[in-house]
């Protein structure tokens, strides 16, 4: 690995031992997904992760529940998928500019980001197919909304510094990743979550 900048540390040793870690468990998008139990009743929402909505309020207005939940699965997924596209496109930005080490730790994360749009991309396209009455107007609300979020349009010359920019763009990412694992534990421990 060549280093065309001084963002990075030259690889050391324990830098070496990571980069040849054993892999064996890698996500697998067609075993890892009960996709056969998409159709299957259940919620996508426990209410510790709404906290501060009463959902039973919802009760009020006939199917009023039932799309607050089925939006708020939509809406995860679209802004998964275009944090997971930030990120992507971060590493091959970087990557080409130089700026960021080719590195087989980079290329799996790259490779599992890839798989994980894809299983938001399929997860929230079933979940479309069940409302396109209202799918297109949600998108449409789903894209406007995005134009607000810092990474919307983000790149190297919104920072002093390239190193700077890589920093905001590697803890972001580790706040991303945090906030996947506690969905899952809040999920994991829900009652009538829906199995897929």
């Amino acid at each position: 690995m060549t280093l065309s900048n001084t963002i990075y540390l030259p690889p050391s040793e324990k830098f070496r031992k990571l980069e040849a870690r054993n892999t064996n468990y890698r996500f697998d998008l067609e075993q890892d997904v009960r996709w056969e139990e998409m159709e299957a009743p259940g919620v996508y929402f426990t209410d510790e992760l709404v906290g501060g909505i009463d959902l039973s309020l919802f009760d009020a207005v006939e199917g009023l529940g039932e799309t607050f939940n089925w939006a708020m699965a939509i809406g995860i997924c679209e802004e998964f998928i275009a944090l997971e596209e930030h990120v992507i496109g971060f590493f091959h930005e970087e990557t080409e500019k130089g700026y960021l080490p080719v590195s087989r730790s980079v290329e799996l994360f790259d490779e599992e980001e890839v798989k994980h749009i894809r299983l938001f991309r399929r997860f929230a396209d079933a979940l479309k197919a069940r409302r396109p009455d209202i799918a297109q107007l949600f998108d449409k609300h789903l894209e406007n909304s995005y134009e607000d979020v810092w990474w919307h349009g983000d790149h190297a010359g919104n920072y002093p510094s390239a190193a700077i920019h890589h920093f905001v763009n590697w803890l972001s990412a580790v706040f991303f990743e945090e906030r996947t694992i506690h969905l899952y534990d809040v999920l994991r421990r829900g009652d009538d979550i829906q199995p897929a």
